[in-house]
């Protein structure tokens, strides 16, 4: 069972399809977020406690059917987990050192600056776009707009064009990280 509409398919039919489906989602993806985990100084309690989570907002999502899916599964998987651990962090204030901003759409930049949290960091360097650039940014990642949304709003022709405008902006973002040193380890915009 790997194809995304099948799972969602037995999780939205309940009962022993659901379970089915959930079985192949967590042999998919604890072992991912378990490492993710580990790797932010987690331990396996901790892993369990968060994948559970995240299969609790994900179950949720797909109920409601707020998954639009425009990432698949496992990605949605890995970045509600990775949300909620650093969330998780810092309410215990066991990472000092936030050393990785990612966001759901794959942009993972590393860095080390004290006094700054990343959605600090992030919301700086946004504010360095365009007006344009800026509002694009806070409905598809923020707002979890569509590209056909953001097509609307901006007049746009089509939803490539507005691939194509969030794309640009984010290359921007990009160069503005870059200028600033703080260097990018994965750009899939």
């Amino acid at each position: 069972m790997n194809n995304n509409k099948e799972l969602l398919n037995h999780i939205k039919a309940g009962g022993q399809e659901a379970h089915e489906a959930f079985k192949s989602i967590y042999k998919d993806n604890y072992p991912k977020v378990s490492h993710m985990i580990f790797q932010k100084g987690g331990n396996e309690e901790d892993a369990r406690d968060v994948f559970q989570d995240s299969m609790i907002v994900f179950h949720k999502m797909v109920l409601e059917n707020r998954f639009r899916e425009e990432s698949g599964i496992n990605t949605l998987i890995y970045a509600i987990s990775r949300n909620l651990w650093y969330q998780k962090l810092k309410k215990t204030k066991k990472h000092e050192d936030l050393s990785v901003v990612e966001d759901t759409k794959g942009v993972d930049v590393t860095m080390d600056w004290d006094g700054f949290t990343q959605e600090k960091v992030v919301r700086s360097l946004i504010n360095e776009l365009s007006e344009d650039c800026r509002k694009i940014i806070r409905l598809y990642y923020y707002n979890e707009w569509s590209m056909q949304d953001i097509q609307n709003e901006f007049g746009l022709s089509s939803s490539q064009a507005a691939k194509n405008k969030k794309y640009r902006c984010m290359k921007n973002l990009m160069d503005i990280f870059k200028k600033k040193g703080i260097e990018i380890t994965s750009f899939n915009v």
